[in-house]
């Protein structure tokens, strides 16, 4: 509907320009990016009838605006970023197709209601600038049509205030990263708003068990005297083909005990081994720029020195480790990522909730459904891609407002 509102209206702009039509006054340009760019006039409109349809309201009202001010090139603009989310929507479907029958099973599956953030949401970068030049637009606005007592001067100077191309570099960003993934990477966006807030991100807390692949391998061994280690180890390793193994503790028959060992038993410690991405998924994590955390269980293993900070697990319970981790994260500022493909309560509390596919089971609290480790590792790829992104167009925004008042 935005595509074919926006095409229509860059019609009637060009054909307005080409017979000299009288336009409106720019008044109603600035009433538009008022009420587009000042957060407590969007907020009053979400909060009634809720953030997307707020979008294409404001997105309506800005095209409305353009189109009664023969303003072909703003309209150029707004149809080629309503093109950019609309092929960002038909990738997202194609993906939602092809995720469909792993998405009908967890249609009875229990969910985790979402809870409210323990803190408030820590601004990014787009979103203090944007508290910034709302209050520039507002005073700026009003002392200029106080001085000049001309409205036409007052409503030049709220349109050259208005950070349109902050937003614009944000969005054109996140749909192109959106349709990328879908098409390429077959990643579905559940929730698509969590991409316009990769740029935030500055903490990640990964899974130990999203780093784990399908075959098994021997960790440790204990309560083995220190002649028996080489038998030790090789019995260890003759446990891998037994059928139906399960990871943990197991005993080893026929290998001497250490008379001083607690257990009395000579034992293996079993564990799946890494994936064969798991260390350039941790690579590219330690690249973002984001602290890396993660949970202790010997399933990091040799992974373990490249996180930042490693939070206990009482009891075994690591689901409620990894939701403590995701709240007292959230309390001391951040804005966490979760990379997961079993914690449900950990995606669910998360600012970003990154569910990778398990054995064709689907994490339907999740954000992003990514399909292996290979698209989790695009995803990480893009933060830093996501920060520069918002931080071109805020230095392109203040370009803009330094230019006009030239």
């Amino acid at each position: 509907m935005l595509v074919g509102a926006n095409v229509v209206g860059l019609g009637i702009a060009l054909v307005g320009r080409m017979l000299r039509l009288p336009r409106a006054p720019i008044g109603v340009e600035a009433a538009a990016a008022i009420a587009n760019y000042q957060p407590w006039l969007r907020g009053l409109l979400e909060h009634r009838i809720g953030q997307a349809a707020t979008d294409a309201v404001m997105s309506l009202a800005t095209t409305a605006a353009y189109v009664v001010t023969l303003s072909p090139p703003s309209l150029a603009v707004e149809l080629t970023m309503q093109v950019m989310k609309a092929a960002e929507g038909r990738a997202e479907a194609r993906a939602w197709v092809r995720h469909e029958p792993g998405l009908a099973l967890c249609v009875d599956c229990p969910t985790v209601p979402r809870p409210s953030r323990p803190a408030r949401p820590p601004a990014g970068p787009a979103e203090r600038h944007a508290r910034r030049v709302a209050f520039v637009q507002a005073v700026g606005t009003g002392l200029i049509g106080a001085l000049t007592r001309n409205a036409g001067t007052a409503s030049t100077a709220a349109v050259a205030a208005a950070p349109r191309a902050m937003y614009t570099a944000r969005e054109s960003f996140a749909a192109t990263l959106g349709r990328g993934l879908a098409d390429q990477h077959a990643v579905l966006p559940l929730r698509p708003d969590s991409l316009r807030r990769l740029d935030k991100v500055d903490a990640l807390l990964v899974d130990p068990r999203v780093l784990c692949g399908e075959n098994l391998r021997v960790t440790r061994v204990r309560g083995v005297p220190d002649g028996a280690l080489t038998a030790a180890w090789q019995r260890a390793q003759h446990l891998l083909h037994q059928p139906g193994l399960d990871p943990g503790w197991h005993a080893l028959p026929g290998i001497p005990a250490r008379g001083t060992d607690r257990n009395g038993a000579a034992e293996a410690l079993i564990l799946a081994s890494h994936h064969p991405l798991a260390s350039a998924v941790v690579a590219e994590a330690r690249r973002s720029g984001a602290k890396m955390v993660s949970v202790d269980v010997d399933y990091l293993g040799e992974l373990r020195p490249a996180f930042d900070e490693i939070r206990p697990v009482h009891e075994g319970a690591l689901d409620e480790a990894l939701a403590d981790a995701v709240v007292r994260l959230q309390q001391a500022g951040h804005t966490v990522a979760v990379l997961s493909r079993a914690g449900a309560q950990a995606l669910c509390f998360a600012d970003v909730a990154l569910g990778v596919v398990s054995n064709g089971g689907i994490a339907p609290d999740a954000d992003l459904i990514l399909p292996d480790l290979a698209s989790a590792w695009q995803v990480l790829r893009a933060l830093p891609a996501a920060r520069e992104a918002t931080r071109r167009g805020i230095a392109i925004s203040a370009g803009r407002r330094l230019w006009a008042r030239c």
